[in-house]
């Protein structure tokens, strides 16, 4: 047998592995759904409550959220379907973001570290729990995935298509979760980057004409232009007086005023509270099982326990292989993988504008994946 030849056959070994890796990340995902209890509450239980209306046609009365999930949602119940129609659908979803995982490794790695990604983010713990529950999380994590995949690819290419497609999959995601908004920034700052100015306008443009309807939907509803109510809520409890960069009582009428005032008094908090949001943000990816699975399974002091322990031990790997990934990064894959920091710097930005929850990292996750499938050893 020939090097050529045994580097052929270890190729194909590791991709068995890795696929054996994607189809077990599937089946967990698939058989947590009829194993684990149900955990619709708090924010999962309003987009159930949501997406009905939609579906029984009461049209869409809620103005705090963005409408693409709650009316992903409503397909499965317009069919007569229930939630585990709904669970199922999201694990569709999640194949969808091990696709785009995979593709946005292959666009800065190459071939070789495609199928690895795929792999990784397969398996993240926190992905597997997901589509039990009726979150916007399952929606909006490939979407955000695919945005960044376009992102990239448009840095290299510069082509019109591709940063249309940038414009295209940025709306789509921020009518799935406003805070995406910050992608148009991490497209015009690539674009500044590039030097194409062709290709800001291209997003500017896309972005602003899909976000109309919904905006203007808005003002005739609320009497003003916005995007979303929450956008002030989210100001208010991460900016102004007494705030703490953490979750509180959601008053939209009190938080808009609240949010104005926060900045214009307190433009400083933005940088004071950073660290107590970069805290939240990053420090765990047991959100799952403190904020619903917990409940639902409180007698389940040892599963649970084992569950916040996967969970961080996958996100602190991710964070670690993907920063050491990039500082070996050389050439294009460096080039490739700068143009991958822009959006990973807007959900960054986003919190700390707003105010930070581990559940909020939640989209950076394929993209850390990708990074980290670069990660080689020095001989």
């Amino acid at each position: 047998m020939t090097r050529d030849d045994g580097a052929q056959r270890r190729r194909r070994t590791a991709r068995h592995v890795y696929f054996t890796m994607i189809a077990l990340g599937l089946a967990l995902r698939a058989a947590w759904i009829f194993v684990a209890p149900a955990a619709v509450f708090a924010d999962a239980a309003g987009y159930r409550a949501l997406a009905r209306g939609l579906a029984e046609g009461r049209g869409f009365d809620g103005a705090y959220w963005m409408p693409a999930w709650p009316a992903w949602m409503s397909l499965a119940y317009r069919a007569h379907a229930g939630d585990v129609a709904v669970m199922l659908a999201s694990v569709a979803l999640g194949a969808l973001t091990i696709a785009a995982t995979r593709e946005l490794a292959r666009e800065i790695f190459g071939d070789d570290a495609a199928d690895r990604a795929a792999a990784i983010v397969a398996l993240v713990p926190s992905l597997v729990l997901l589509p039990q529950l009726l979150l916007s999380e399952n929606l909006a994590v490939p979407l955000f995935a695919i945005a960044a995949l376009a992102l990239v690819r448009a840095a290299r290419t510069a082509g019109v298509y591709d940063w249309i497609a940038v414009g295209i999959a940025t709306a789509l995601s921020v009518y799935v979760r406003e805070s995406s908004l910050a992608l148009v920034l991490a497209a015009l700052g690539v674009a500044a980057w590039k030097r194409d100015a062709r290709g800001a306008l291209i997003v500017a443009l896309v972005v602003t004409v899909a976000l109309a309807p919904w905006v203007l939907r808005n003002r005739a509803l609320l009497g003003h232009a916005t995007l979303t109510t929450s956008s002030a809520t989210n100001l208010c409890i991460g900016l102004g007086d007494g705030a703490t960069g953490g979750f509180r009582k959601i008053d939209p009428v009190a938080d808009t005023a609240c949010a104005r005032a926060g900045l214009a008094a307190h433009p400083l908090e933005l940088v004071t509270l950073a660290p107590a949001k970069l805290t939240r943000l990053f420090v765990w990816d047991d959100w799952i099982v403190d904020d619903f699975l917990d409940a639902a399974m409180a007698r389940a002091r040892l599963t649970l326990g084992a569950l916040r322990a996967l969970c961080n031990l996958f996100w602190w790997g991710l964070c670690a292989f993907s920063a050491a990934s990039f500082a070996r990064s050389r050439g294009a894959h460096r080039e490739r993988a700068k143009a991958l920091s822009a959006p990973i710097v807007a959900v960054v930005a986003s919190v700390i504008v707003t105010f930070g929850v581990a559940r909020f990292h939640a989209p950076l996750i394929p993209l850390l994946a990708a990074v980290a499938s670069g990660y080689r050893r020095r001989s």
